[in-house]
């Protein structure tokens, strides 16, 4: 339907690889490069020439220097969505989001609200399922993109609970995230 293949390979039972083909967006490969969302997800390698990389946007230098940098200035006010994937991913693959890049993401917000409840919802699930997601929600949050996906957080916030809480229930909402977390990695080293 959208013209999208994924091959996954699996070696050992443990090992995967995922290879994604994609319909080539724009009249060149260069020109689909740029319509990405992040120049980490901007690089290419031909078939024929698996050595050459091609980087257009310097995806490869924010990979070295471990930034997140949007494609153009336009990609997300382009699709919104992508604030959320930023934060996904610079938790996930530990990048810093440049001052630059979180004034884009501050001026995109906005436009989450036009978005469909199913994409908000399989990219904040996304965002649930990384890496550090109490770290993640305190990042949208202070974008103020959390109350655009999920508007009962502003209620959440400094309502005090009794004792023997120490927080106040966003707080302890978010401390509860981070020990979740803790307790499945446990259980997934089991």
């Amino acid at each position: 339907e959208f013209q999208v293949g994924r091959v996954v390979f699996a070696s050992d039972g443990q090992t995967r690889q995922v290879l994604d083909f994609v319909k080539l967006q724009g009249e060149s490969l260069e020109d689909d490069l740029r319509k990405r969302d992040f120049t980490v997800n901007a690089m290419a390698v031909s078939l024929g020439d698996l050595n050459t990389l091609i980087d257009p946007l310097g995806g490869l230098a924010d990979l070295r220097h471990h930034r997140l940098n949007p494609c153009s200035v336009q990609s997300l006010q382009a699709d919104p969505v992508r604030v959320l994937r930023a934060v996904r991913m610079s938790a996930k693959y530990q990048l810093s989001i440049p001052p630059e890049t979180r004034q884009l993401i501050v001026t995109a917000v906005p436009g989450l609200v036009g978005v469909s409840a199913e994409r908000l919802r399989d990219e904040f699930l996304k965002t649930l399922e990384a890496p550090k997601p109490a770290a993640s929600l305190r990042i949208l949050d202070h974008f103020g993109a959390l109350e655009k996906i999920i508007p009962q957080i502003a209620a959440m916030k400094e309502v005090e609970q009794s004792p023997p809480h120490l927080y106040d229930l966003w707080e302890h909402t978010l401390h509860t995230v981070q020990a979740l977390e803790g307790i499945l990695q446990l259980l997934d080293k089991n």
